[in-house]
Order: structure tokens, then sequence, then C-alpha cells
């Protein structure tokens, strides 16, 4: 047996156990396995018009696994992603470096347009579609200025995200992200570019234009204009129709690169001391290889390539320096396709190993309004994490921890973590458990009270707890399970149990102020008996008064109260809600002293006499003599001699009170003191009469004269019948007055006489 047929069967050997994965339903792609373009579903002869496109994926022996259709129509953010049915050149698909996803390049055109690879990119946009590993297709990434009038024919990506793109006609290598209508164009260096592709960090092209056949493009992978693209040393600089290339690089670092020539075949250039040498080609023109890749098993590299119509499997087994022919390599069909269908590109499937889980999430017990932490450990590329309660997933919760804050009950569960690269891991759900101790409050009256007041509030209780009362702040010494509050707050109570606490909700304490209660005194709380003073309490809208006495005064509920007695006096103002009682005043009453008058003598005084007055004595007594409503200015000892006609009074104080004597009445009699008052006419005719009215006073006497006294004419009156000159003398015992004379003339009477004429005797 030939070795090479020998070691492609021994290659193909396992790969043929996969034939038991060919499936029609989409499903993630196999380890392993190919995918190539195919343009074309066989209903339709392909011209220049956009034809479908699908993903066919193969086993490495060649059995068809599923196809996968690029999209027809537009759906939401994603565009249609057609090829030009005849456009070789078209549709060169590649792996990212990092094997995670597909990049393919098409047309935003339906099925059936004309000319789609002439059409300006202002009018169909050119599409890059991205493919992950579970063989979803995304075709959001769409462009604007990409190869506008000529074919869009390879892409590649680093992410998902950056995408570089190569294109024919004057467009050159472009570089764009998936959000974004328009590219950069990094260089013009070489527009008639074909496979773009990236190598150890290194961005690629393959030409067939100027002296570009195998070229770097700028340094690393460009993002920017103005890069240059520089032929790789030692590669052709003219001829040929160099489309895809794959590098494989050797155990000992040696590299290879191979070119898939539709005029020569698959073309080998080794890297001796830095100049890519030629080694030789496999095929010929009229294979007409367009696409190729491969990978490397102990120094063997293992190619796969299309051309329009096949699948072929060769094996370059000759290592660096050893060209390959015909003769030193085996070429094998693995897959054909059949008519109105063409094949473009080829590369490996998307794959990536699950994430390994290097340390799960453990169980957390926290309190409530405690915090707890999840984390996960894990190793892979490009990890993204979604957290997840009871199976659903926590939004925002995507990285390698989860914390909650503040737990609440509602948030015990069980917590999983699905950790993913291009394939996910679950982890196995863990439990989440919120512990809560009640806190409660039970106030054991009103919590609204006046200034003064409490309330005693209670805590649950139950064995081992611990408290802490807040107002706002927590109140220091406030640990039991009650808690006496006077002062007006929102109270709560953190209930411990040693390694949980909960805190209750708020209590409010509402304190209303007190009304002011004072007392203003009118005057001196000192008084004396008989005298009173007017006490003010303060006033207000909406007060009310009670007076006090120790006991309430029937009554006395105005703001002012008049106290006369000895009393020790408070008010209680109310304002309708509380109430307050003022400080005490003290009415103190000071017995009066006695005053009274004495007189030494007699009152009635003649002309020139006087007469001795006494108030009464005591110790400490200070007088002031008063004559009327006039003090008497200097009469301020115990006697006074009253010389004067007066009512006389004496105030007498003994330091607090004071007292005011009856009055006295003092009368000084003269010559003008007796006098006459006719009672009528002094002249009248013999036979009548006048009364004389002498003044009167307290033990006076009276003798009437006319010319000499009348004998028994001892009284105030007298009447008058004879003419004459009337005096009296008026008398006080001690002294005498004689008044003026009223003279009293008798006029006498006409006499009146009859004398008859005749007999006073006749006959009738």
């Amino acid at each position: 047996m030939n070795i090479k047929t020998t070691r492609i069967k021994q290659w193909l050997l396992p790969c043929l156990i996969l034939s038991s994965l060919v499936t029609k339903a989409q499903q993630p792609f196999g380890a392993g396995n190919l995918v190539i373009e195919r343009v074309g579903d066989g209903s339709t002869a392909l011209s220049g018009i956009a034809a479908p496109v699908f993903l066919d994926e193969y086993t490495p022996a060649g059995m068809l696994v599923q196809s996968i259709a690029m999209p027809t129509a537009t759906s939401g953010n994603n565009h249609m992603l057609t090829e030009s049915g005849s456009a070789t050149s078209d549709g060169f698909l590649h792996l990212s470096p990092d094997g995670k996803y597909l990049a393919i390049p098409g047309y935003d055109a339906t099925v059936g347009t004309t000319g789609v690879a002439s059409t300006t990119s202002a009018s169909v946009a050119r599409v890059v579609g991205i493919v992950n590993s579970q063989g979803v297709v995304s075709t959001t990434a769409a462009f604007n200025n990409i190869a506008s009038g000529a074919n869009t024919r390879s892409a590649i990506t680093t992410d998902s995200i950056n995408i570089w793109i190569g294109g024919g006609g004057s467009g050159g290598v472009y570089y764009g992200t998936a959000a974004s209508a328009t590219a950069v164009n990094l260089s013009t260096t070489s527009n008639n570019v074909r496979c773009v592709n990236i190598f150890n960090g290194q961005l690629y092209t393959t030409s067939s234009s100027g002296a570009i056949r195998m070229a770097a493009v700028g340094t690393g992978l460009p993002t920017t204009a103005g890069q240059t693209i520089v032929n790789l040393t030692g590669m052709p600089i003219s001829g040929g129709s160099p489309n895809e290339s794959t590098m494989a690089t050797l155990s000992n670092g040696s590299s290879i690169i191979y070119i898939a020539d539709d005029g020569v075949g698959i073309m080998k250039y080794s890297n001796i001391s830095g100049t890519w040498t030629a080694k030789g080609s496999v095929g010929s023109s009229s294979d007409a290889y367009r696409g190729v890749t491969c990978y490397v098993r102990n120094d063997s590299v293992f190619l796969y390539a299309t051309s329009g119509t096949k699948m072929v499997a060769i094996v370059d087994g000759n290592g660096l320096n050893t060209a390959i022919s015909s003769s030193n390599t085996t070429v094998t069909t693995l897959a054909t396709v059949s008519a109105n269908k063409v094949f473009r590109g080829i590369a490996f499937a998307p794959n990536c190993a699950a994430p390994t889980i290097n340390t799960a999430p453990t169980a957390q017990s926290t309190c409530v309004g405690g915090n707890a932490t999840f984390t996960v450990a894990a190793s892979g590329s490009n990890l993204t994490y979604q957290w997840m309660k009871d199976g659903n997933a926590i939004t925002g919760a995507n990285t390698n921890s989860y914390t909650i804050t503040g737990a609440a009950t509602t948030d015990a569960g069980n917590y999983s973590v699905a950790v993913t690269s291009c394939s996910s891991t679950t982890t196995t759900p863990v439990a989440l458990t919120v512990a809560a101790p009640t806190a409660t409050i039970t106030a054991a009256s009103t919590t609204t009270f006046c200034t003064g007041g409490s309330v005693v509030l209670n805590a649950n209780t139950g064995t081992g707890l611990t408290y802490q009362w807040s107002n706002g702040t927590n109140i220091t010494g406030a640990t039991n399970a009650s808690y006496t509050a006077n002062a007006a707050g929102t109270y709560t109570v953190t209930v411990s149990n040693g390694t949980c606490s909960a805190t209750s909700t708020a209590t409010t304490v509402t304190v209303n102020p007190l009304p002011a209660a004072t007392i203003n005194a009118a005057g001196p709380t000192a008084i004396c008996a008989g005298s009173s003073v007017v006490l003010n309490a303060n006033t207000g809208t909406g007060l009310t008064y009670q007076w006090k006495n120790g006991t309430n005064i029937t009554g006395a509920t105005n703001a002012s109260f008049t106290a006369s007695a000895a009393a020790t006096l408070t008010v209680v103002v109310s304002n309708g809600t509380c109430s307050a009682t003022s400080a005490a005043t003290v009415i103190t009453v000071n017995p009066a002293p006695t005053a009274t008058i004495t007189a030494a003598g007699s009152t009635n005084l003649c002309t020139g006499g006087s007469v001795v007055l006494n108030a009464n004595t005591g110790t400490g007594l200070t007088y002031q003599w008063m004559n009327g409503a006039n003090a008497i200015n200097g009469a301020s000892t115990a006697s006074y001699t009253a010389n004067a006609a007066g009512s006389y009074t004496v105030v007498v104080s003994n330091g607090t009170c004071t007292a005011t004597s009856a009055a006295t009445t003092v009368n000084v009699l003269n010559g003008t003191g007796a006098t006459i008052t006719p009672a009528g006419p002094t002249t009248f005719c013999a036979g009548s009469s006048v009364v004389l009215n002498a003044n009167t006073g307290t033990g006076l006497t009276y003798q009437w004269s006319n010319g000499t006294n009348i004998t028994g004419a001892t009284n105030a009156s007298y009447t008058a019948t004879a003419a004459g000159s009337y005096t009296v003398t008026v008398s006080n015992g001690s002294c005498s007055s004689t008044s003026t004379a009223t003279t009293v003339a008798v006029n006498p009477a006409p006499t009146a006489t009859i004398t008859a004429a005749t007999a006073t005797t006749f006959c009738t």
C-alpha cells in the first residue's frame, strides 16, 4: 500500500465515526468539522445574479452534517446575505484566530438581483455574516463604502466585532466594526485584493494585481488608513492567480504557507532563513482550487481545499524543505457538489471547549439587611457570566461574582451561574439562606401626649435576644426589651439573636407642647384685710383657665382672678390638648390696725378755744390726722389739738396696713355764730305772729330777748306776737353768742263797729 494512502486512511478513520452525527436540523458545529460556503440551492442555473448562500458542514471524512442557510430577507437588524452565482472570487470565509467565529462576506441583496457584484455599496451594502460555534448567524454588519462596483471577496474577525474585509476593484483592504455602517480603507497599495487572513497576530492578503501575491498589511492588526501592503520576501511578484492561503507551523517553529491558485493548484512556500521559498505544488489549473485550510499533527500538514465542484483532502508529510508533488502527496476527493451549486471558500468549523469551572459557588447565609457574595472561578477564553436565581437570569449580574446587598427574605433561593465562552457551562445551584429575626414595637399607651408625659414601648421578647433602641440614632443605654419614650421622634428597635438582627418598623411618638402658664399680680400680693389684688394669667387664642387654691376654685375660670383672702394660688392653662400649671403665687393678708378718736373735751368750741383729739395707741403705730380730705401737715402723733371747726379723722398705720377712724366733728362758736332766721314777715297786724328760728347744733342752748330776756323763751324757735327788737343768745355750755336783732313791727288793727238806725226787732 502506498504510504501516503495509508496515512490518509489512518487520518480519515476516526473521522468516519462522526458520520453518525449527520442531521438535517441546525445544530452546533462539531469539533474538527469543516465548513464550506456554498452558493446556489440547485433550483436555478447560476449566473451574475444574486443567489442564496449556505454553510455546509462536513466531517473530515466528507460526510455532510448540516447546511445552514444565510438570511435572504431582512429581519430586525439582520441583513440579507447573498452572493453572485458566477463570481468565482467571492465567498472566502475565514475562521477567527481564536477558533470561535466564522466571517462570511456577501451582499445585502435579494435573491435574483442582477449584476450584484457590480452594484454600488451605497445601494447594496456589503454584508459580513458572523457565525458562532452554535451555528447562530448574525448579519448586522453591513457597510456602504466597501468594494463599490466590485466583488466583496473575503472577511475575517477576531471577536465578532472587529472585522477585516478584502475587496476587488479599487477597494483594497478594509477595517470595520459590526456596529458601523462605514469601514476604513486601510491601504490602496494593492487594490484588487482577494483573501485576507490572520496568522500569528498579523494581517495578510493575497492579490493578483501589481507586484503583490502574498503580502503583510501594515503591522499587526491595523485599524487606521495609510497602511502599506508589503509582498512577503521570496513570494512571486507577478503571474499566477492566488486566492485563499493558510499557514502551518511545525514543531520546530518553522512556518509553511499554502496558497490555492486556480491556475496552478495548491502551492507550498517554506520560510527558510526569512525567505519564503517555493516548495512545489499539487494539482493543476483544471482543479481550479480557490479555497484552502489546514492543521498540523506530528509535523504532517493536513490540508482541505475546495474548487467550484469538490472538496479534497491533501496530506503533506514532507516537512519544511521537501517540495510537494503528485508523486509524494496524496489528494483525496471527499465531497462533490450537484448541478446549479458551487463551492467557494473553506474553513474549520468554529468550536470552543466549554469553560472549566475551577471553583464553584458555595451556599451562603446572611441576615436580613446583610450582604452575601457568590463567586465562581473558571478558565477559558473571553468568558462571560450570567448569574441566575431559581433558574431566572438576574439583570446586570454579569461578572464572576454576584453580591446581594441588604438582603431581604425574598432574596432567599437557589443561585447558579452560566459561564460562557462560545459554549456555556452552568454551575449546580446553591442556596442562599436569609435569616430574619422578628422586630416589632407595641406601645403600652397612646404615643401622642403632652410635654412631661411618656409612653412605654415594648419590643417582642424571646430567648437570647438583645435590643438597641434608636430615635434616628442609637439611644445610649437603651438596650432593654422596653423603652420609656418621653421625647418626640421616630423610634425603632433592632432585635438581634446573636447572628442576625432585624429592625422594626418605626413607631412615631408625638409630644404636644404645653401652653405657657404664668401669673402676674396687678399689685402687691401681701394685702391688708379688706383689700384685694387682681391676678392675671397669660392669654392666648383658645386658652381656658382654672384657678386653684389647692383645689379648684368654683367659677374661677377667667384669665383674671381677684384674691381677697390668704391663699396659695395657681392657674391651670389649657390649649384644648395639653394643660400646664403655673408656679404658685402666695397671697398674704395682713390685719388692719384699729383707728379711733377720743375727744378729751367738748368738740363744741368757743372762738379761740381747742380740744385734744386722741387716737388709739399701740406698738409700731404711726398716725396721720386729716381734716376732711386734707392731711394736716405735721399732725402725725397719736394726739391732735383741734382749734378749728372741721370733720377730723386719723389714719393709723402698723407698717403694712392702715385704717381710718370715723370722723369727729369740731364746732367753733363765735359772735356770728348766733343767727335768727324768721319763718315769715316780721311786719304784721296786731293779733298775728312770726316764728323766729335760731341756728341749731349739738349741745346748744338758747335765750330769746326783746330788750330783756323773755321768760321761758329757751328753745331754738320763738313765736313773736308783739312788736320789738328780738335777739337770741346761743350757748354751747362754755361760750355763747348773741345774734343781731330782728325787728318785729305790729300794725294796729282798724276799729270795726255797727250802729243800728232803728229797732233791730220788727214785724214781718
